[in-house]
């Protein structure tokens, strides 16, 4: 439907032609380049193996760079260049930027000074933890090298949880010439001293470890535990000043930042292009390279190539079947943000259809279903146009087309808002209907859109199997279940009065018309004993079987269609004489396809979620407002608050809440409902060989080597 017809392109050129001939192709963007295979050429050609080495250095170099330098940006300046979007740059503007910057210089200043800060930080953790360490004996008021063990006494520091405190100290007073000493206190630790004469080390520390004694080492220094912690903290502040000094020095090399960021866009092109070289086959003078190109532009490219390069030679090929198309999808601007839908679940094959113009419509009408607030609308359109607007220059194809997807989806929204009457939560008297009041109206709109669905699934897949002149599967297949469902429809409605009575003999027969040929025709395919000759034949036997079977059922024509049930009946055993397990298995078959009437029944039942979700919306709007109405009546100085405290945050979660579930079960639907019907994804995306600059926009149509 809005595929893209592709064609294969190969280009013969001199050698010499290579990188500007790749520079065309990379403006024009409607190329992809594929690997060719030496047996596309001859032997005697072989792959490209050179690269430019000392760009692949200076790009992994420039982005060690980006990566070190951007934590030291501005934020003022990072705001600025978002809002101002891709920097428009010339030709000799880029030449002039690679020349006065040496990278690999900046390269090693910034590893150094990243150096630097590593070995400061680590230093300024080390100090930290014995700062932390040594805190808690501030108060020992002796220098620290007089607590070392002496020839008959130890002096052991360390802590233990404060409820254990009074019962180790009233063990160890049943020792002689042991002292505890206490120090400090601190989230249910005490922390202390323990001396005891060395000759008793052995029963003191089985004490000390029955109330879990921490035991602490402290450096042996002749100070105070007080004075050590002052210069600890002394040397912390001359590192954090040493660390103050190389952000400096960093936030001072930050000022080129942007220019990094270019020449990293840059060079990422350039090597990107010295990989499509590895695609290539060539000789001592020529190249060689195959791919794919939009058909459309075959001639535009063409006429380009050949007034550029005077010794080139192109063909265009058709694809042949076998071979792995990639697959570009072309449709309206109105329907191109819906691809975003279609590739969420994967492409389709090139022999395929494109769902998106079909999905569009439908996916538009449920999503506002789901939402039905006009007011909620307004708001979604007000925020996907400031980011169309405001972000333009920022934002990739594919985030474009999901933003405007929801921009339309807004617009629906509204349109669904205003016939259902809905408005933050308020409902309004012009109105078609209203949802919470007239519930059965609501309910047959999405189960008749729902009908609608499925029945265009089954129409697309009759439509691809004529394309494939697969006449028997387009009828068979699916033409008797749109009979059966629209019949069926159609009966229901009769016996309900809504239309004349007249017609329920005519939706009667279709219905058995369709029940009969689904039992007859699903399972032809165990049908092996048949020939060319006698298949026309065998075909009509079971079209008069069934036409005749419904025909008599309903209680028309008795005596012609018992008749002609009777003669079909005697061919089909006379053909199929050969093989009546086949018969039978034809039938067994077709009984458990009918079956399928229950999955049918399930999708079109599903459709309900969009009343669900349409309800919701307005319960819960309408329960903020509710809410927001109980705080005005309480005194002004508070309602003046609450009131659109509660508004906002309220209506901000419903709309949140809604559009995610609205984006969601939409797709859904489609996925699940529709998709079923007829979709075959798993193609491959076209993917042309282009100018893909994140940050930068390069007027000239050539670029510096």
């Amino acid at each position: 439907m809005a595929i893209a017809e592709v064609k294969k392109i190969e280009i013969i050129a001199h050698l010499c032609w290579v990188d500007k001939l790749l520079e065309r192709l990379r403006k024009h963007g409607v190329v992809e380049i594929k690997k060719a295979g030496e047996e596309e050429l001859t032997a005697s050609c072989s792959c490209f193996k050179e690269f430019l080495r000392d760009s692949e250095e200076k790009l992994k170099g420039i982005k060690y760079v980006v990566g070190y330098l951007k934590n030291f940006v501005p934020a003022k300046m990072v705001k600025e260049k978002i809002k101002a979007g891709k920097l428009i740059l010339k030709k000799k503007e880029i030449a002039q930027l690679i020349k006065s910057i040496d990278v690999f210089s900046v390269e090693e200043e910034c590893r150094v000074l990243e150096k630097e800060s590593q070995e400061l930080q680590r230093e300024k953790n080390n100090l930290k933890l014995q700062i932390e360490q040594l805190r808690p004996w501030k108060k020992l008021m002796v220098p620290l090298k007089e607590l070392t063990d002496t020839k008959y006494v130890r002096f052991l520091l360390g802590g233990l949880p404060q409820d254990k405190y009074d019962l180790l100290v009233s063990e160890l007073s049943n020792y002689e010439g042991v002292l505890v000493h206490e120090i400090y206190t601190e989230k249910k630790i005490k922390y202390g001293l323990v001396i005891f004469l060395k000759e008793d080390t052995e029963i003191i520390q089985k004490v000390l470890k029955k109330y879990s004694f921490n035991q602490v080492g402290l450096p042996s220094v002749p100070v105070m535990c007080e004075e050590l912690i002052s210069q600890k903290e002394h040397l912390s502040e001359k590192v954090r000043i040493k660390q103050k000094q190389v952000e400096e020095k960093a936030k001072n090399k930050a000022k080129d930042f942007i220019n990094f960021v270019i020449l990293s866009d840059y060079y990422e092109n350039m090597q990107k292009k010295e990989e499509v070289k590895k695609k290539f086959l060539k000789t001592k003078s020529v190249f060689y390279l195959t791919g794919w190109i939009l058909a459309r532009k075959q001639k535009e490219v063409k006429e380009d190539l050949e007034n550029k390069f005077p010794e080139i030679e192109i063909d265009f090929k058709v694809p042949g079947k076998n071979e792995d198309i990639p697959v570009a999808l072309e449709n309206k601007k109105i329907v191109e943000p819906f691809e975003v839908i279609t590739d969420l679940y994967g492409r389709p094959f090139y022999s395929g259809m494109d769902p998106t113009p079909v999905l569009a419509l439908f996916y538009a009408l449920f999503f506002g279903l789901c939402i039905t607030d006009a007011g909620y609308g307004i708001i979604i359109c007000l925020i996907t146009s400031f980011s169309l607007v405001y972000f333009r220059k920022k934002m990739d194809e594919q985030l474009r087309k999901f933003i405007a997807l929801f921009l339309l989806g807004g617009v629906c929204t509204i349109l669904m808002g205003m016939m259902t009457g809905g408005w933050f939560g308020m409902t309004v008297k012009w109105k078609l209907f209203d949802p919470l009041n007239d519930l059965q109206i609501f309910f047959a709109i999405a189960l008749s859109l729902g009908v609608i669905h499925v029945i265009c699934g089954l129409g697309m897949k009759i439509y691809e199997n004529i394309g494939y002149k697969q006449w028997q599967a387009a009828i068979w297949d699916q033409g008797l279940w749109i009979l059966l469902i629209l019949s069926s429809i159609g009966w229901a409605i009769t016996k309900m009065g809504i239309i004349s009575g007249g017609m329920c003999l005519l939706f009667k027969v279709g219905i058995f018309v369709a029940v009969f040929g689904i039992i007859c025709f699903q399972g032809r395919t165990v049908d092996k004993n048949l020939g060319e000759k006698t298949d026309k034949e065998y075909t009509l036997l079971w079209i008069t079987l069934i036409i005749s079977c419904s025909l008599l059922i309903s209680g028309i024509f008795k005596f012609i269609s018992a008749f002609c049930l009777v003669f079909s009946f005697l061919g089909i055993i006379y053909l199929g004489r050969r093989n009546i397990l086949s018969l039978l298995g034809r039938i067994g078959l077709g009984c458990y396809a009918l079956y399928g009437s229950t999955a049918y029944l399930g999708d079109i039942l599903s459709y309900s979620r969009l009343v669900a979700l349409g309800l919701g919306t307005g319960i819960v709007g309408l329960v903020v407002n509710k809410m927001a109405g109980v705080a005005a009546q309480t005194p002004i100085y508070i309602s003046i608050i609450l009131v659109p405290l509660i508004l906002l945050l309220g209506h901000t979660f419903n709309l949140a809440i809604n559009i995610l579930s609205a984006f969601v079960h939409s797709c859904r639907l489609q996925y699940v409902e529709f998709f079923t019907k007829f979709y075959q994804s798993g193609g491959k995306f076209f993917k042309p060989f282009k100018e893909e600059y994140k940050y930068i926009t390069i007027q000239s149509d050539d670029m510096p080597d």
